[in-house]
């Protein structure tokens, strides 16, 4: 695809031989000298990139700049001017020009400034498509009272810099909540990280959290950034915090209290600003009383707490979620899926969510890959909401060996488990009255893994 340049000046014999020598270079140039027609050109064209003259008569080329600029923040605008000075052109750059450059131009910095240039429009135009793919993915729907609260609430909260604690069960949408608040701060063009406490091993999680220099422990053979440093600027989200060891717990408090990091071999401390977005499924209070987790840093992030009720305490939002979930998954998987019959939709609304929105997703994904017609039945939704467990006893008339029944039987619970525990090590464990690490055993030894769900 050819790049499409704009270039903006009052000297017409400036302006054919850069259109000459860039159209040479495979670039479309379109020249204007008339600042009246600068507005109708950027109206017809997406251009990749403007090339403008700071001194003008009438509106000046930084006029003429905060008028593109305002039009259209991803295009890059190059200055250029004959009259060195060294202080508009800090100025420009500081308000978001892409570069400067002096006449006599010469050819091989303006053509390198112009790749570089179109490059980065490129990458800010890919960054704003997958931003609106992402905000569709995490689209936030619901009607309910309890809803409506939590949203008031985020908009409150998100402007400002306060620590935030959400808890909630599993699969009530902490993470959306998280992105919701990031999404809508003033850190929104910042990093927006995060890290599932509960997924890392705690000896490799302060090297995920700090980072390390290589050679700093057994295997370190490289530097690592760690998230916080990563996230400067930004936001951090810590998802299951509540199953960090006591050891890191001491580590992210004086991240905290004093905004540096120890990165993990350095003698000296790193500053960094990142706001933390701390999510969890367990009673903290009573991880506290039980010594499990520290008071100080409790009250550290609990500093504005949102609770994010169940879905079956706000069943008017069922369906509208239901039908946003119909909708994606209908495109995802190019079928004419568009509806749920009553009774269904009945069906639906008395369920009891124990798996929350992950569990109502995941019973219409199955529900619109299994549907026959455009609407979704009662029976195929009985059918989906009534899946037999996995270690049900099945109807054969097989005998087998009683180690092997053992067998069979202990992997299909442990499956069962993962899955009701969204493959959550630690919960899993936790339900199963075993350790973390006997759990990881069993899953080798049974020869489980995700897949197997």
């Amino acid at each position: 695809m050819v790049a499409k340049i704009l270039a903006i000046d009052d000297d017409n014999k400036y302006l054919i031989s850069i259109k000459k020598l860039l159209e040479i270079k495979g670039f479309s140039v379109t020249s204007i000298s008339n600042q009246r027609e600068i507005l109708d050109a950027l109206n017809q064209l997406d251009y990749d990139c403007v090339l403008l003259d700071v001194r003008m008569p009438g509106l000046n080329g930084i006029e003429i700049f905060n008028i593109i600029t305002k039009k259209n923040p991803f295009l890059p605008v190059i200055m250029i001017s004959g009259q060195s000075n060294i202080h508009i052109a800090v100025d420009l750059i500081k308000k978001g020009a892409f570069d400067f450059i002096e006449k006599p131009i010469e050819t091989e910095r303006l053509l390198i400034t112009i790749n570089n240039a179109i490059s980065k429009k490129a990458l800010q135009t890919e960054k704003e498509f997958l931003f609106k793919e992402l905000q569709e993915n995490f689209r936030m729907i619901g009607n309910s009272e309890p809803f409506k609260k939590l949203i008031q609430n985020i908009s409150s909260l998100a402007p400002t810099n306060a620590k935030v604690l959400i808890e909630g069960e599993s699969g009530t949408g902490k993470e959306l909540i998280a992105w919701a608040i990031h999404n809508n701060s003033n850190r929104k063009s910042k990093p927006y990280l995060k890290v599932n406490c509960a997924a890392i091993p705690s000896e490799l999680l302060e090297s995920e959290l700090f980072g390390h220099r290589k050679g700093s422990f057994t295997g370190a053979e490289k530097d690592r950034e760690g998230k916080f440093i990563a996230a400067d600027g930004g936001t951090l989200f810590l998802d299951e915090i509540g199953d960090m060891s006591l050891n890191l717990q001491a580590k992210l408090l004086r991240v905290l209290e004093e905004s540096e990091v120890e990165v993990i071999g350095e003698n000296i401390p790193r500053k960094v600003d990142v706001r933390i977005i701390a999510a969890t499924n367990k009673n903290l209070p009573e991880l506290v009383k039980e010594k499990m987790f520290r008071n100080d840093l409790y009250h550290r992030l609990n500093v504005v707490k949102l609770i994010i009720p169940p879905l079956r305490e706000r069943r008017e939002d069922i369906i509208p979620l239901a039908y946003h979930y119909l909708n994606y998954f209908s495109k995802q998987y190019n079928k004419m899926v568009d509806k749920i019959n009553q009774q269904a939709e009945a069906k639906l609304r008395n369920h009891h969510w124990q798996g929350n929105v992950r569990e109502l997703r995941n019973i219409i994904e199955k529900l619109v890959i299994f549907c026959k017609g455009n609407e979704i039945s009662l029976n195929e939704t009985i059918n989906a909401l009534n899946v037999k467990s996995q270690f049900e006893p099945k109807e054969t008339d097989e005998v087998f060996p009683l180690r092997l029944a053992k067998i069979n039987f202990e992997k299909e619970y442990i499956l069962e488990a993962l899955n009701k525990n969204d493959w959550k090590i630690n919960e899993t464990a936790d339900a199963l009255g075993i350790d973390r690490t006997n759990l990881f055993k069993k899953m080798q030894k049974l020869g489980i893994d995700k897949y197997d769900e």
